[in-house]
């Protein structure tokens, strides 16, 4: 490679730089959010203020406070469910450890 192609080449480097730096602080100054009214964007200096605009809010989202149709009904109860108890050994009989328990030296109680 030559040096005259070696500055060409950086000459087009610099170039496209130039050239998206710019593109980009436009693009910027476009996409930028101002707060304030249009009035006093374009209002020359000096000039007395445009007088505020007072009641100009208008809500249409159609959101009503209003109650809805009346709760739906409860739902029927079912009558109570007697405990199941659990299976025990005959009355007297030393209880019975589950399966996989070790039982402890001297028994269980």
């Amino acid at each position: 490679m030559t040096t005259q192609t070696l500055w060409i080449l950086v000459a087009v480097v610099v170039a496209v730089l130039l050239i998206a730096v710019a593109l980009g602080i436009v693009l910027r100054r476009q996409r930028r959010i101002s707060l304030r009214e249009p009035e006093q964007l374009e209002r020359e200096p000096g000039s007395p203020p445009p007088p505020r605009k007072a009641g100009t809010y208008k809500a249409e989202s159609g959101f009503s406070f209003s109650a809805g149709p009346s709760a739906p009904s409860a739902p029927a109860e079912r009558p109570p469910q007697a405990p199941v108890p659990p299976p025990s050994a005959a009355p007297g009989a030393p209880p019975v450890p589950a399966p996989g328990i070790a039982t402890p030296p001297g028994g269980l109680g």
